[in-house]
C-alpha cells in the first residue's frame, strides 16, 4: 500500500506525489477513501482517485538503475510498427495506457523511425501517430527527469550522452 509523500506512477498522469489519503464525498455519491495526487511536473491540477477502484494504474516510480538500464537497452530494442491505421492506433493507445516504460520505449523508437522513414520520402507523419508519440514521449521523459534529477527538457540529451550518439540519431531512431 501506498503513503503520504510517496511518488507513484499514476495512470497516464506521470510521476505523483500522494499528498494526502483522506475520505471524501464528491458529487452526492457514497463516501469513499481518496488518494490525492500532485502531478510532479505540473502544478496546475490535483487528482482525486478512490483507492478500492484505481490502484492497479498506481506503479511505483523506476529506480535510477533501471532507468540506466532501460536506457541501455534501447539500441536493442525491435520495432513494432503496424500498417494498418485502425489496429496500430488500438495497440498504440493501449501501450499508453499501460504506461509500461519498456513498451513506451519501443512505442518511441518505432515512431520516430517511422517519421524519419516518412522524410526521407517527402512526407509527413499522421496526427494521430504524433499525437501518440508526443504523449509516450512525456510519460516516459517525465518519470526519466524525476529520477535522475533532471529538467524534462534534458532527457533526451542525457538519453544521447548515455548511448554516445548524436543527438539527432536519438531523436530520430533510438528513442
Amino acid at each position: 500500500m501506498y503513503a503520504i509523500n510517496d511518488y507513484v506512477v499514476y495512470g497516464n498522469n506521470g510521476v505523483c506525489k500522494i499528498t494526502d489519503i483522506r475520505k471524501e464525498k464528491f458529487c452526492g455519491a457514497e463516501e469513499q477513501v481518496y488518494c490525492v495526487l500532485e502531478p510532479v511536473h505540473s502544478d496546475k491540477s490535483t487528482i482525486y482517485t478512490p483507492i478500492n477502484r484505481n490502484l492497479d494504474k498506481f506503479r511505483n516510480v523506476m529506480s535510477y538503475e533501471e532507468v540506466h538500464e532501460l536506457i541501455q537497452a534501447i539500441p536493442d530494442k525491435e520495432t513494432i510498427w503496424i500498417e494498418e491505421f485502425q489496429s496500430r492506433n488500438e495497440k498504440y493507445n493501449e501501450i499508453l495506457k499501460e504506461g509500461d516504460p519498456k513498451q513506451l520505449i519501443i512505442l518511441i523508437k518505432t515512431l520516430h523511425a517511422h517519421r524519419e522513414d516518412l522524410i526521407k520520402k517527402g512526407k509527413k507523419m499522421r496526427m494521430t501517430d504524433e499525437k501518440v508519440m508526443r504523449e509516450a514521449e512525456s510519460l516516459l521523459y517525465d518519470e526519466f527527469a524525476y529520477v535522475l534529477e533532471i529538467d524534462p527538457d534534458d532527457v533526451v540529451p542525457f538519453i544521447t550522452n548515455e548511448l554516445e550518439l548524436p543527438e539527432k540519431a536519438v531523436k530520430s531512431a533510438e528513442v
